[in-house]
């Protein structure tokens, strides 16, 4: 559904199918919006990730991109 809409609009649109899948994608090139499944739930070699995790992990890695805190990031 968001993807039609986006493409629509003009706009590129790299969907993933799991939370890992999306933080590779992150941090293979810039991205300008996320849309993340908070009730997403996935196992990974190191246990569980759901979307609330994701989100940890891309304030760090865009903390860490920036040198600052993330502020505009939020849930």
């Amino acid at each position: 559904m968001y993807k039609i809409k986006f493409e629509a609009s003009g706009f590129n649109f790299l969907g993933a199918s799991t939370g890992e899948e999306g933080l590779k994608i992150a941090q293979a090139q810039p991205i300008d919006l996320f849309l993340v499944d908070l009730m997403l739930e996935n196992k990974t070699e190191g246990g569980v990730i759901n979307g609330y995790e994701v989100i940890k992990k891309l304030k760090k890695r865009v903390n860490k991109w920036c040198g600052r805190g993330s502020t505009n990031i939020s849930i």
